[in-house]
């Protein structure tokens, strides 16, 4: 998606995703691309948003307040903290 604070790709960022200018100026912005996601996270009645560690939890819900959007998840698993648990081990969030 397109950002809306740093729109402009730096060398190191275009080197380690191989993301090029052109993709990131034509791509949606993030209200349009969080819409879909969320319509088709909706279509898995039973799914629970997850990811590995805090930092995607918080920056789609910084996301959301930078572009005025209601955050829509209740519920939200860190598979890091839930991995480290079903192993034994502590694991820094």
């Amino acid at each position: 998606m397109r950002p809306k604070l740093n729109p402009v790709l730096s060398d190191f960022c275009r080197s380690l995703t191989t993301i090029e200018q052109s993709q990131v100026d034509t791509a949606p912005g993030f209200p349009q691309a969080f819409s879909q996601f969320v319509a088709w996270f909706n279509g898995y009645p039973s799914a629970v948003l997850s990811s590995w560690g805090g930092f995607d939890h918080k920056q789609l819900r910084r996301d959301c307040e930078l572009h005025g959007m209601e955050y829509p998840f209740v519920e939200h698993v860190n598979l890091k903290i839930e991995f480290a648990r079903t192993i034994g081990c502590n694991l820094a969030a």
